[in-house]
């Protein structure tokens, strides 16, 4: 059947009076919410840095962001589903974080096209 979703289900503000019952959780929270601000940076100056100091063309940027947005949308829906259920979400957090950090790193030491495609 069709999956119904109430109200009370969607509404983030039960979910953040849920998270603020548990300390870890919502300071995992604040620490995912602040680490948006260099991930919206680093969206904002993709296309200029890869066109600018990789060089790539402008298909390459293109075709760069496809394969990205794919492989997001499949780890964000397989992935992080199969991880919240063997190790936990809070777990699952940190780990996220983890890849975060290694990922603007390399994004930041990146000099070259290969570098960019084993991001």
């Amino acid at each position: 059947g069709v999956l119904q979703i109430t109200w009370e289900q969607a509404d983030p503000f039960s979910t953040l009076r849920n998270g603020m019952g548990n300390h870890q959780i919502l300071q995992l929270g604040l620490i995912i919410l602040l680490s948006y601000l260099p991930e919206a940076a680093q969206y904002s100056c993709m296309f200029l840095y890869l066109r600018q100091v990789i060089k790539f063309t402008a298909d390459e940027v293109a075709t760069f962001i496809a394969v990205i947005g794919v492989l997001s949308v499949t780890f964000q829906t397989l992935v992080l589903a199969f991880l919240y259920n063997c190790v936990g979400h809070k777990t699952t957090m940190v780990i996220g974080l983890a890849f975060q950090v290694l990922q603007l790193i390399w994004f930041g030491l990146g000099l070259s096209k290969w570098m960019m495609w084993c991001l």
